[in-house]
């Protein structure tokens, strides 16, 4: 048996140097998509307080698909077919259902047990042993927060921040 390859179509070569790599770009976007998922599961942290849980798993839904909306606009309708919709569509239900469990769990979730998910464990996982923790010989980057959560004080690199002048 021998193979030929055919020569590559212009639609070919155009996806091709789509996904030629970019370290830097790669990384990036994970260093925003990280930051992003942390505001995220923070806000539904505060939000758990007041609105059902169930509405909040909205709220980001419609959130992540204003997100998204420019980058389904732009592109071919054929990118969104699926070869396998049963699959993609019991991937929308987990995700789902990982959304709503995460955000019934953060209600019941300390607020220092969730910094700590939301701080340690990322660098924990990055490798990065000198943030995340307050401990010696640790960077002491932190925030005070009263009983009603107000911002009352803020430490950057061991050093208190005047942020109420900034």
């Amino acid at each position: 048996m021998t193979s030929t390859t055919e020569p590559l179509t212009k639609t070919d070569r155009r996806s091709a140097l789509a996904r030629a790599d970019r370290p830097f770009r790669g990384i990036a976007l994970i260093i925003v998509s990280t930051v992003f998922l942390g505001c995220s599961d923070t806000m539904a942290k505060y939000l758990s307080l007041t609105l059902p849980s169930v509405q909040i798993a909205w709220i980001r839904f419609l959130v992540f698909a204003l997100i998204f909306l420019p980058a389904m606009l732009t592109t071919t309708p054929n990118i969104f077919r699926s070869v396998r919709p049963g699959i993609q569509l019991c991937r929308g239900i987990t995700l789902l259902s990982s959304s709503l469990f995460f955000i019934i769990g953060l209600r019941y979730l300390p607020i220092a047990e969730a910094s700590q998910r939301l701080s340690q464990f990322p660098a924990d996982y990055l490798g990065i042993t000198e943030r995340g923790r307050l401990q010696p010989g640790a960077w002491a980057d932190c925030v005070r927060l009263d009983r009603s959560l107000t911002l009352t004080a803020v430490m950057v690199e061991g050093e208190d921040i005047d942020f109420k002048n900034a």
